[in-house]
C-alpha cells in the first residue's frame, strides 16, 4: 500500500510494514509521529485519551498484553496517523470517523491491560 509513496518534506513518513511481529519499530515510528498529529488539536476527540492511554500501555514494559490486540492497536494508531485513510482527515464532521471505528475496533482486547496509570500518563500528555 505504501511502497514508493514519498511523502512531502516536513510531513509524517511513510508507516513501517508491521510483518513478523516488528512491534519495535513499529512503535519507534509511532513515537516519532504521533505526537505531530497531536498537536494538531486532536485531544478533543472522545477516542483520544483511550488512543494515549494505548499508546502508554503498549510502552509499558511492566505490562503482559498478548501480542495480536498489541498489534492490532498498533495498527490503529498508524491508522490514526497516517493521513491517507477512507475518509481523509480534512473532510470535517466525518473525516475522523474511520480512524474512530478503526482504533474502537482493536482497543476492545487491549483495555483489559490498561491501567489507572495509563489513563493518568494520557490525560498528563493532552493537556
Amino acid at each position: 500500500m505504501t511502497k514508493g509513496f514519498k511523502p512531502p518534506k516536513g510531513k509524517i513518513k511513510v508507516p513501517p510494514e508491521i510483518e513478523k511481529g516488528d512491534e519495535a519499530s513499529a512503535l519507534q515510528w509511532i513515537n516519532a509521529n504521533i505526537w505531530k498529529k497531536a498537536k494538531k488539536g486532536f485531544g478533543s476527540f472522545s477516542y483520544t485519551t483511550d488512543l494515549f492511554a494505548a499508546y502508554y500501555c503498549l510502552g509499558d514494559t511492566s505490562n503482559s498484553a498478548p501480542l495480536t490486540p498489541r498489534l492490532a492497536v498498533i495498527s490503529a494508531i498508524i491508522y490514526f496517523i497516517w493521513p491517507l485513510d477512507v475518509i481523509p482527515d480534512i473532510i470535517l464532521g466525518i473525516g475522523h470517523a474511520d480512524d474512530g471505528a478503526v482504533f474502537a475496533a482493536a482497543i476492545i482486547n487491549l483495555r483489559d491491560h490498561m491501567t489507572d496509570k495509563h489513563y493518568k500518563a494520557a490525560k498528563k500528555k493532552i493537556r
